[in-house]
């Protein structure tokens, strides 16, 4: 850690290269998504770069300042900076010059940015549902912990945001307290897959209640979208 500024060999490329192919795009027709990293400013603080499925300069209505990011990356450039962990692994060079690194520095929890890129793209349309799915926790969440004081925070600015939204938090109670980052023990793995599935089993009804209620508001703006003929149409 001391001599190279990060604990584990980096050969993710490799690997990411067999996963993903060389030549994937990032963009993609169906579900607009993004994937957050942090790189550092010419003043040397961190801001959020978002890697986009979706140009947001056709598409975004308002004229507000937007997040950085870029929607002409491939799949595996935007994988491998968003999964360059601190003292894990170093900063990468993937896309353009600059270095990326995972965006948990600026925030874990990317429900703001998500909710600052709707009102970019949609800055009139009242927000339906926002569904946040946690990667697990070693107990649950204490009403008066540093974690429940910030989902509170969260669901104030979605409340702030669209009076009407609702917001729903999923975390996962794991039953492995020592895990570590660096778990490779397979029967370890399948514990916490098995406590996820129980987790999210033991909360169905809330999470079918999200879906449901985000799947009405998709319809219902289906129907109220007016039809808009393709150019090459015309």
């Amino acid at each position: 850690l001391v001599w190279h500024g990060h604990l584990c060999p980096d050969e993710r490329r490799a690997f990411i290269l067999d996963l993903c192919g060389p030549d994937q795009r990032l963009g993609s027709e169906g579900t607009r998504s993004f994937a957050l990293s942090s790189r550092k400013t010419r003043g040397g603080a961190l801001e959020p770069f978002l890697f986009r499925s979706y140009d947001l300069g056709a598409c975004a209505q308002s004229k507000a300042k937007a997040l950085a990011g870029t929607s002409r990356a491939l799949l595996w450039q935007a994988v491998e900076a968003t999964s360059a962990a601190p003292t894990m692994f170093p900063r990468c060079v993937s896309w353009g010059r600059e270095r990326f690194l995972d965006g948990m520095l600026i925030a874990n929890d990317p429900t703001l940015f998500a909710l600052r890129e709707a009102r970019t793209i949609w800055p009139n349309r009242p927000i339906g549902t926002v569904l946040s799915l946690g990667t697990g926790d070693a107990s649950p969440t204490a009403d008066d912990s540093a974690e429940a004081r910030r989902l509170r925070k969260i669901r104030q600015a979605v409340q702030a945001i669209s009076p009407s939204a609702k917001y729903y938090r999923f975390q996962p109670v794991l039953e492995q307290h020592d895990c570590s980052p660096f778990e490779h023990d397979e029967k370890r793995l399948r514990q916490m897959e098995d406590a996820t599935r129980r987790a999210f089993r033991a909360g169905n009804r809330d999470l079918l209640a999200a879906l449901r209620s985000s799947r009405g508001q998709q319809q219902r703006a289906g129907r109220a979208r007016p039809r808009m003929r393709r150019p090459d149409a015309a």
